[in-house]
């Protein structure tokens, strides 16, 4: 596996993905073109050895608290789950914060996203329900 960063012309290949990746929900709409122009830095995309995108991660840095630092989507083709591709995108997302001096990582999901609460609870970050009712991760580096 390689993981790289993220580019403008990624967008569309996360976009095509990202129903068929939540299992078919509707989540597509709320993927940013903007994270892939303005974000490359805390962007990352897994390929396997062919090329392929297996995984990806889009984030950026608060730009009001200087130690935080947010994910928006983690995601990782079904097919290749279990093999810690989505702990090491999130690894170079941790180790890029903290080279950055970003000490915190928060991320939000919806309390029916069970795969994503148990991944998030098994690498580290704690997890409550927020005012919206959404499931708020949150990890101190």
């Amino acid at each position: 596996m390689k993981v790289r960063n993220g580019r403008p012309s990624d967008y569309e290949k996360v976009k095509t993905v990202m129903n068929e990746w939540w299992g078919g929900r509707q989540v597509d709409h709320l993927q940013h073109e903007l994270f892939f122009e303005h974000f490359t830095n805390t962007v990352f995309i897994a390929e396997d050895f062919s090329g392929k995108m297996i995984g990806f991660i889009n984030g950026f840095y608060s730009q009001v608290d200087l130690s935080i630092a947010y994910v928006h989507f983690i995601g990782v083709d079904p097919s290749v789950r279990g093999r810690n591709i989505g702990k090491q995108l999130y690894q170079h997302f941790f180790d890029k914060c903290l080279s950055d001096g970003r000490k915190i990582v928060i991320s939000c999901t919806s309390k029916i996203n069970e795969p994503s609460i148990l991944f998030h609870k098994k690498i580290g970050f704690n997890a409550n329900v927020d005012h919206r009712g959404k499931i708020q991760f949150q990890k101190i580096l």
